[in-house]
């Protein structure tokens, strides 16, 4: 984990999607986002039946993918400062002044990010 992402004051990660849950009159779908998959949850997104007109409400499909991309926040997170740090050249002074050259490290932190991307949309 990056330095940058460990002074945050989050919930660490990673996050996942509960299951989704119905009920009788109420939300149609809830996705709880949670630590690892368990314990309370960090939030819940919820879709409701009258949201499903054409009146402008947000579909199951677009309440999906907001619980996805809720839960895949700390690892967007540390993908972006894995990706600064590694193509940041600082001074001994502490100041950046340029980007690294290291083909690997940059692929590294390319890597990392797509993949943070990439389960945004229900992928890896």
């Amino acid at each position: 984990m990056n330095t940058a992402t460990q002074q945050t004051a989050h919930t660490p990660g990673p996050w996942s999607i509960a299951t989704p849950t119905g009920s009788g009159d109420g939300p149609h779908h809830v996705y709880h986002v949670r630590p690892s998959g368990y314990g309370e949850p960090i939030a819940d997104v919820a879709s409701r039946h009258d949201y499903q007109s054409t009146s402008g409400g947000l579909s199951d499909k677009e309440i999906a993918a907001n619980a996805r991309l809720i839960a895949a926040a700390p690892a967007l997170l540390e993908a972006l400062a894995n990706l600064v740090a590694a193509v940041t050249v600082t001074t001994t002074d502490g100041h950046a002044v340029g980007f690294t050259a290291n083909p690997y490290t940059i692929y590294s932190a390319w890597s990392a990010a797509r993949d943070a991307l990439a389960s945004t949309k229900g992928g890896a």
